[in-house]
């Protein structure tokens, strides 16, 4: 499940952002799980949303072009 966190967080096709994002998921996740321990898991989720809400395709997501 983290996994799939990291990836889509940091952007589909985004190796740099799949980077960053996991550097980020594990700090928060950390941090959490050192504060409240139940809410680890929870957290990546919460950073996911919070991602997705700003930046649609991740955090170094490319603009897909459609096929016509």
């Amino acid at each position: 499940a983290a996994g799939f966190v990291v990836v889509v967080t940091g952007g589909l096709g985004s190796f740099g952002g799949v980077g960053i994002a996991a550097l980020v998921g594990g700090v928060v996740r950390g941090i959490t799980i050192h504060f409240y321990p139940p809410a680890g898991e929870a957290s990546m989720y919460l950073l996911m949303l919070l991602v997705l809400m700003f930046r649609p395709r991740g955090l170094l997501g490319e603009r897909i072009e459609r096929f016509e």
